[in-house]
């Protein structure tokens, strides 16, 4: 389909881009799903916060920790001009913020996986592709 999905969590320090030790494992699963798909030309990884701290702090946050797991996936070996990242802040919960759960279940790394046109303009890159004049 058009999402590569994880049923673990992306653990992060409190209010800080820095990955827990405990995301290891579940980067490690995407890595593999990523090797086991070539075929995927690009995937966008997604961050999402919860309704906590302000719109422009959970903006940039989410961004940060998008790109933070960019980052490790493309140290350990996921061709960097195959990801891209993007913050979205708390703009897409997949629960209201009335619920019980909705702090720990918005709060969230997301993989979705791309053609080259539904490449968002803003997304940011480790590596330019090379079907679009990267080296």
């Amino acid at each position: 389909g058009d999402r590569i999905v994880i049923t673990e969590a992306i653990f992060f320090a409190e209010g800080r881009a820095e990955l827990m030790p405990s995301a290891t494992p579940v980067l490690e699963a995407v890595l593999g799903v990523v090797a086991q798909h070539p075929e995927i030309p690009y995937f966008l990884v997604e961050g999402h916060t919860n309704t906590n701290g302000s719109d422009t702090f959970n903006l940039r946050l989410s961004d940060a920790r998008a790109f933070a797991v960019m980052s490790w996936l493309g140290d350990h070996g996921v061709p960097r001009d195959r990801m891209l990242s993007k913050g979205f802040g708390e703009s897409r919960p997949l629960v209201p913020v009335e619920e019980p759960d909705a702090e720990a279940v918005n709060r969230r790394v997301e993989f979705r996986v791309l053609k080259v046109e539904d490449i968002p303009r803003d997304a940011r890159r480790l590596a330019v592709p090379a079907d679009v004049g990267g080296r």
